[in-house]
């Protein structure tokens, strides 16, 4: 599959300041957006737009910003809760995972394919699935994030697959920030919910910074009544609701070297009848293992005017779910596992000019779909695929005066 998108946008200043106005709350919530200068506005640096920081104000397109200080203030506990709060943005939530929507789009059993989710410019997205985690089965915990980027509608020009509805970035603490060690635990009675967290993080003497965390939650669940219409079955699920999360988090970065490992392990239990599986079953569940690793090089060259970006990474993502159908259980999988680089060129040599090129390779070597019924062997499914993705882009943005600015941008895909 080859497609080819060309993006053309002109911003005005005067505008985004006052789109800044209204899509960055409630970030800044330590300082009123009101209260704060226009310097102070057009200061905001953005780094997921373009793939390099700019300020907000110049950055084409509505962008929204939650800051850590938000995060802590209203007590969101998962990215889908942060992102619920900006314009435009609603959640739905079907006691297996939460879902986003954006602008009105949101088809049911779409798993966010359309929205992509990256952690420091690393792609989240799994390869079996597309699936951008937002709930719980997000990987990092949100006590690590610094701030949350979102670019709505379509990033495809730098980003190409997963970004048509927008672009989730997610910029993370460093060991400078931390200073030391946190230990963080809490506990919901409502669910018997403990939750805890241990953070290391240090910048050392000669430049390195590094911060280690673990994070696990463990949910009894609540206990909810269901029934299920016509087909008479209706009860109480105790004990059937419960969820188990263990992540961890490491970063390190020396001058222009930087490196993330990021791994979460999630097992929600669902007596719902999932995918028309029988109800108020015990032992049904789905768990969703993900790696993610990514080694970057960012450094400039020439008096400054060439900035060179390289990086490599890799995934895994593992998922299983036991189910019963008529009585006879079954198991379905969905492992994949990825690797890949990406290289970007970001040129300012010409004046008035920020001219960036790159090229990425991601190979999903390894794409399983697996259902077995243990009864009926009969009926075991075993699909396997792998899909190699290559794509190139070049983007102009052309400051024409001190209020008008013009950005362009051409991509190239090839799947196979």
């Amino acid at each position: 599959m080859r497609t080819t998108i060309f993006r053309y946008r002109i911003c005005y200043k005067a505008l985004l300041i006052y789109l800044l106005s209204i899509q960055a709350i409630p970030a800044f919530a330590s300082k009123n957006l009101e209260q704060m200068s226009i310097e102070e506005l057009m200061d905001i640096r953005v780094v997921g737009a373009s793939k390099y920081e700019q300020k907000q104000q110049q950055v084409p397109a509505a962008v929204s910003i939650i800051t850590r200080n938000d995060i802590r203030t209203y007590g969101w506990r998962t990215l889908n809760q942060a992102l619920a709060s900006l314009p435009g943005i609603h959640t739905t939530y079907d006691y297996q995972y939460e879902y986003l929507g954006t602008r009105g789009f949101s088809q049911p059993g779409d798993f966010n394919t359309r929205v992509l989710i990256t952690i420091n410019g690393n792609r989240i997205n799994d390869a079996t699935y597309d699936q951008g985690p937002t709930g719980r089965d997000f990987p990092l915990d949100i006590d690590l994030i610094e701030r949350i980027e979102f670019i709505p509608w379509s990033g495809s020009t730098i980003y190409g697959l997963n970004a048509m509805l927008g672009v989730v970035n997610i910029i993370t603490r460093k060991g400078a920030d931390v200073k030391g060690g946190e230990l963080s635990a809490s506990y919901q009675t409502a669910e018997i919910m403990p939750q805890e967290r241990v953070t290391l993080g240090k910048q050392f003497e000669n430049g390195a910074d590094a911060l280690i965390s673990f994070s696990g939650l463990q949910s009894r669940g609540a206990d909810r009544f269901f029934e299920f219409g016509d087909s008479g079955i209706s009860g109480v699920a105790r004990h059937m609701d419960g969820e188990n999360v263990k992540q961890m988090f490491a970063r390190a970065s020396y001058g222009p070297l930087s490196f993330d490992f990021i791994y979460g392990n999630r097992k929600k239990e669902d007596p719902t009848g999932a995918y028309l599986s029988d109800p108020l079953v015990a032992g049904h569940f789905q768990r969703d293992r993900r790696l993610n690793a990514q080694i970057q090089y960012n450094e400039h060259f020439v008096n400054d005017t060439l900035n060179v970006l390289g990086r490599v990474f890799l995934g895994q993502y593992r998922y299983e779910s036991p189910m019963v159908y008529s009585g006879e259980r079954t198991l379905s999988t969905g492992p994949s596992d990825w690797h890949g680089a990406e290289l970007r060129l970001l040129s300012t040599a010409i004046p008035d000019h920020k001219l960036m090129f790159g090229v990425e390779y991601q190979n999903n070597t390894d794409i399983k779909q697996t259902f077995q019924n243990f009864a009926n062997p009969g009926q075991n499914i075993a699909i396997q695929n792998s899909v190699l993705r290559i794509g190139a882009y070049i983007q102009d943005e052309w400051n024409i005066n001190d209020t008008l600015s013009v950005t362009a941008g051409l991509r190239y895909d090839h799947n196979k």
